[in-house]
């Protein structure tokens, strides 16, 4: 399967240069991390949650485990997250569990961790769990550039 086809046209249309790697297939984003070789801190991971107001993408380092109410006392919400069977029908073109790390392409709200803005380098599944796309640490926040900056733990 190649890049997910929102991506691709969210990436192309901001004039995002990216490269797609492909790396042995895997089932979670620190997996990802070893099987590709890249650092846990320079992968992205998109984890979604939800409340009654909507859904929200949170990207945050793979490295890092979401804290709920951190992130909660932070955006002054109740999320909680979002069962697997759901995420299939936000992201219609990625395989279950490959979300990429951004969320405007899906028309979803997305909040990212400031520990992702000092890396030089950024990685993210692309919406199949033998691939992933790399972006340069600048690209990757002109990308975000409509989500808010947060501070996950």
């Amino acid at each position: 399967m190649p890049i997910a086809e929102k991506l691709k046209t969210f990436l192309d249309l901001r004039n995002i240069d990216h490269e797609v790697l492909v790396h042995p297939l895997t089932h979670s984003s620190m997996e990802t991390a070893q099987a590709a070789h890249i650092k846990g801190r320079k992968l992205a991971k998109g984890v979604v949650v939800k409340d009654e107001r909507g859904y929200v993408l949170v990207a945050l380092p793979a490295a890092k485990h979401l804290n709920l109410d951190t992130l909660n006392a932070q955006l002054d919400r109740r999320l909680q997250l979002v069962p697997e069977a759901e995420l299939n029908a936000l992201f219609p073109d990625c395989r279950p569990g490959a979300i990429p790390a951004l969320g405007e392409p899906y028309g979803l709200d997305t909040v990212w961790d400031s520990a992702l803005a000092a890396e030089d380098e950024i990685y993210f599944e692309a919406g199949d769990h033998g691939i992933a796309v790399r972006v340069s640490g600048e690209q990757f926040r002109q990308a975000l550039a409509n989500a808010r900056q947060i501070h996950c733990n």
